[in-house]
């Protein structure tokens, strides 16, 4: 509606939404002023490794081990770089590496999600991410 130029048309006083939560009851009615549900940009990332025996990490380059500092330094965007006064979130739903316990797998991949209510924090926050991924995956100088 707000791409096709609606609210510009018609200029509302007031917009009413609905929306259906799993945290209510059949029948159940809610209502706040502002915004109740937030924006929501899903993502995947790839990181790519070297894949080799288990009993010889140091001649890979292990995803899982990335993906691991990812996760963790993700949890920073909110907690040291978004103000307490924005709604922010990132979660991770979805980590897959690898098909046996004994081998290092070549690749890992992770799904998740940001919620934000202003697009400020939609692009501090996206900004942020593609910002960690390709830090924490950058390699090291120091031959390993």
């Amino acid at each position: 509606m707000s791409d096709d130029g609606f609210f510009e048309r018609y200029k509302a006083d007031r917009v009413i939404a609905l929306h259906i939560g799993a945290s209510w009851a059949i029948g159940e009615v809610s209502a706040a002023a502002g915004p109740t549900m937030a924006g929501k940009d899903t993502f995947k990332l790839t990181i790519t490794g070297s894949g080799g025996h288990g009993a010889m990490p140091h001649l890979t380059v292990d995803p899982v081990v990335i993906a691991a500092h990812v996760v963790t330094v993700l949890q920073t965007l909110v907690s040291r770089e978004t103000s307490p006064n924005e709604m922010a979130v990132v979660a991770i739903g979805e980590i897959h590496a690898g098909t046996t316990g004994n081998i290092i797998p070549a690749y890992a991949t992770m799904r998740g999600a940001i919620r934000w209510y202003s697009t400020d924090t939609q692009k501090a926050l996206l900004d942020g991410l593609i910002r960690t991924a390709k830090g924490v995956a950058m390699p090291s100088t120091n031959g390993c």
